[in-house]
This record gives C-alpha cells, structure tokens and sequence, in this order.
C-alpha cells in the first residue's frame, strides 16, 4: 500500500497544460536560470 501525501494530491489536482499556457502568457520563464516555474511550484 503506498501513501499518497497531501501535497501530492494537490499536484494531481493540477492541470499542468493549462499551467504550461499560464506560465507562456505571463512569461514567468523568461529569465530563469535554475528552476523553471513548475519545478518551483513544487
């Protein structure tokens, strides 16, 4: 039996194609140079 934290049920509950849009619309990526967006989500 593996246990799925709260974190990790709030991640699933993310639709990562709309947050890729979001994240191309507001440029948040423009600049980085070590965590992307997602990666600082998480």
């Amino acid at each position: 039996m593996s246990k799925i934290t709260l974190f990790g049920q709030i991640i699933q509950k993310l639709d990562r194609s709309i947050f890729k849009i979001l994240v191309k619309n507001h440029q948040t990526d423009k600049h980085q140079k070590g965590f992307d967006s997602w990666s600082h989500l998480t």
